[in-house]
């Protein structure tokens, strides 16, 4: 809790950016950033494919991570995983907010 805590304040001074890879932390995979003591970084780094929890995600960028789920797995799980342009190994994840939500976790969950 107090390194929590201790990492949040980091935010509050100038250049300091935080950055979660695959789930910020304190944050439930399912159901996201509840009530309690978490990390709201500025920079989320998914792997593979968002969890459902980074729905309440309100950073100014997100990224997936990780091509090397098997196409068979990808289908058997009902993953959407973007295409990686060349040798890439990130995409930017177009988040849509409305209104208090954003739609990025649902439309990369769903196929």
């Amino acid at each position: 809790v107090n390194l929590l805590r201790q990492i949040n304040k980091l935010k509050t001074k100038p250049k300091t950016p935080i950055v979660s890879i695959d789930l910020p932390s304190g944050w439930d995979t399912n159901i996201g950033n509840y009530e309690g003591y978490h990390i709201n970084p500025e920079l989320l780094v998914s792997l593979i494919a968002p969890k459902l929890g980074v729905v309440e995600f309100f950073g100014k960028y997100h990224y997936i991570a990780g091509n090397f789920l098997p196409p068979i797995l990808n289908e058997k799980y009902q993953v959407y995983v973007p295409e990686y342009n060349g040798s890439d190994c990130l995409v930017p994840v177009e988040t849509l907010v409305m209104e208090d939500t954003t739609e990025t976790a649902e439309m990369l969950h769903m196929k």
